[in-house]
């Protein structure tokens, strides 16, 4: 009996322990608070990454200056678009979900008012500077912590950030520079899961030099540091690439009172890219790379809108049909009849919410089986559908199994899916010219 009461309580320290460490709870931004020295001019709150990447005594090291997080943010999207293309969309996804607490979003910032634990996770290996101890120990500060969905409980792919908002609001007024560190050091978790090569990347980011360089110096110098630079990514993932005014019910049923077929001829284009979510061992790949093989691009592809106006309000009036595929599988053409059926919502990003109607529809776009899957239960769409474009954007997720020897038979990994389709035609989704 005292046996197996030492096999509980041996078992309960080391998930203590893990779940102090980080294992369970991802890794957190560090501040520390700095008293005034003779032996250096640090004095105030500093962002663990910055302390631990000074070179001298002096902090004087041509960082560039900042005058708010914002500012920050939109000087690093500027010289990342400029020097590094193909990371900006990943800064711009996280920046954009910054304190965000829409629990739809896949990152989520939950303020802590009290506080936050310390996790332990830091692996300082350089030597903190005295006056920031308090009585021989370093007293640091947890301003954020990451959860992830295996302790946060949330949907896969989904991140949790815990965040201290006094020690945020505080750093924003009186030191931005350390703030903009502490928001970096969470977004490079997505990309590498080192942290001393984070720590690394950070302050090159936070440079002047940076902005000097080269495009090609600098993906040298972060490559030569061990970042993985992602692929150049097709234009159809950014939600700029759908333009054209925005239509509404009233805008349609105003200009096509009647039933009619809105026939046009067109491009249809279906783009994929997935990244890994999960990472048990190892480095996680947290960027969006293309599946293999070439998207399909459809040209001169025969559509045409069917609406529906008289449905109720909760009906799909606006169905998307291809006369080619409806022949193709052996079914006539009939009116209100469509292979993605959509209604219109009020929405500050998409104006359209669609199903699908076809189970041929549902794998491609969603990483489901339409035919195991009832269609009724295939989750909703949203997407946008302007006077040039029609654009509509899935998310999935699958597990995959480890095909690496260090792993064991049977583990998997989750990746994330992201598929967009986007129809459009030469001279406008509609023949009959769009009213001024």
């Amino acid at each position: 009996m005292k046996a197996f009461s030492a096999l509980i309580i041996l078992i309960s320290c080391i998930f203590m322990t893990l779940a102090h460490a980080g294992f369970v709870v991802g890794n957190g931004g560090d501040a520390l608070l700095c008293k005034k020295s003779l032996d250096n001019p640090l004095d105030g709150t500093y962002a663990l990454d910055y302390i631990l990447t000074l070179t001298d005594k002096a902090e004087a090291e041509g960082l560039s200056p900042v005058s708010s997080w914002k500012d920050s943010s939109e000087r690093l999207q500027r010289v990342l678009t400029e020097k590094v293309p193909t990371l900006a969309p990943y800064f711009k996804e996280f920046t954009e979900t910054v304190f965000n607490r829409d629990y739809s979003k896949t990152k989520v910032w939950e303020p802590t008012p009290f506080g936050l634990r310390d996790l332990e996770d830091e692996n300082i290996t350089s030597l903190i500077p005295q006056n920031c101890k308090t009585e021989g120990k370093t007293q640091l500060i947890q301003a954020v912590i990451r959860e992830f969905q295996n302790y946060s409980g949330t949907q896969r792919g989904h991140i949790i950030y815990k965040y201290d908002p006094e020690v945020v609001k505080s750093l924003d007024q009186k030191s931005p520079l350390q703030l903009s560190f502490l928001m970096v050091h969470e977004w490079l978790w997505d990309l590498s899961q080192n942290v001393n090569r984070n720590r690394r990347i950070n302050r090159f980011l936070h440079s002047q030099e940076i902005e000097t360089m080269s495009s090609e110096d600098v993906i040298k110098s972060l490559q030569g540091m061990g970042l993985t630079i992602p692929g150049v990514q097709s234009d159809l993932f950014a939600e700029e690439s759908c333009q054209g005014t925005r239509l509404t019910m009233k805008d349609l049923t105003e200009h096509y009172p009647q039933y009619a077929v809105l026939a046009n001829w067109g491009q249809i284009r279906i783009e994929r890219r997935e990244r890994q979510l999960t990472c048990p061992e190892g480095d996680c790949v947290g960027q969006w790379r293309k599946p293999l093989g070439p998207a399909p691009v459809l040209e001169n592809f025969p559509f045409f809108l069917s609406p529906s106006w008289d449905g109720g309000p909760g009906a799909f009036p606006l169905k998307i049909v291809s006369p080619g595929y409806m022949s193709s599988t052996g079914r006539s053409v009939r009116y209100g009849s469509g292979q993605i059926a959509c209604r219109f919502i009020q929405d500050s990003e998409q104006n359209i919410e669609c199903k699908i109607m076809e189970p041929e529809f549902a794998y491609p776009l969603l990483n489901i089986s339409g035919f195991e899957v009832p269609l009724e239960k295939l989750p909703l769409l949203k997407g946008v559908l302007t006077t040039e474009c029609f654009r509509l954007k899935a998310t999935s997720n699958y597990d995959v199994e480890y095909v690496d020897f260090r792993h064991r038979p049977g583990e998997s990994i989750t990746m994330g899916q992201e598929t967009v389709l986007y129809l459009r035609a030469a001279g406008g989704m509609f023949i009959k010219p769009w009213p001024n």
